[in-house]
């Protein structure tokens, strides 16, 4: 919400990539500070492209990131969902293409994220096993979701909780993973940088 700058960072990022055969759905919340024209842009120049990205986007009034981010999961059609919020960008042009072969028959595929502070990186999340999936790491420190691709039934099924505010992918991390043993696949890959300037941050 009424962040066009970085907004414009993400969806360059998402432009950039090598392998495109991807949907990117963009959920605004009514911004007023010139966002809808970005996407429009974005839209524009993707229709343009040797290889066009299947776009879908609103901009609407939401409850809130999660509530943002469920509109997103409704909207998908594809089986694997990543989210970045603005300001976040994937780590590198072949982000996508480095990852897809090893979505398959799992839950989860979980890698890595950079922490990017005032737009340089400042340091980057662990590498995480199979051990870390216990309620004790989990309440000491949780996953990045711009460092897990999800499979899409899952929050079908079990949506974010709308009304916890600024934790609601931790408690759906533990309810799928630590109490339902989703299936999780650990790859030393990094998937995006992460903008500490975001809400859970702060």
């Amino acid at each position: 919400y009424n962040d066009a700058k970085g907004l414009r960072k993400t969806l360059a990022s998402v432009a950039s990539q090598t392998y495109t055969d991807i949907e990117h759905i963009i959920v605004d919340g009514a911004s007023t500070d010139g966002s809808v024209d970005v996407i429009r842009e974005y839209e524009t120049i993707n229709l343009s492209s040797t290889n066009p990205i299947r776009i879908v986007w609103v901009s609407e009034k939401d409850k809130g990131i999660y509530d943002a981010m469920n509109k997103g999961v409704v909207k998908a059609s594809g089986e694997y969902l990543l989210f970045l919020n603005g300001g976040d960008t994937l780590a590198s042009p072949t982000t996508i293409e480095d990852v897809y072969p090893h979505l398959n028959d799992t839950d989860f595929v979980i890698g890595r994220s950079y922490f990017s502070c005032e737009g340089k990186r400042c340091g980057t999340s662990p590498l995480l096993s199979e051990r870390d999936m216990s309620m004790y790491y989990m309440y000491l420190h949780g996953i990045n979701h711009q460092s897990a691709f999800i499979r899409r039934s899952l929050l079908i099924n079990t949506p974010y909780d709308t009304s916890v505010r600024i934790n609601a992918d931790w408690l759906f991390f533990v309810q799928t993973i630590v109490m339902r043993s989703a299936t999780v696949k650990f790859v030393d890959l990094f998937f995006s940088d992460f903008d500490l300037t975001g809400v859970s941050s702060n």
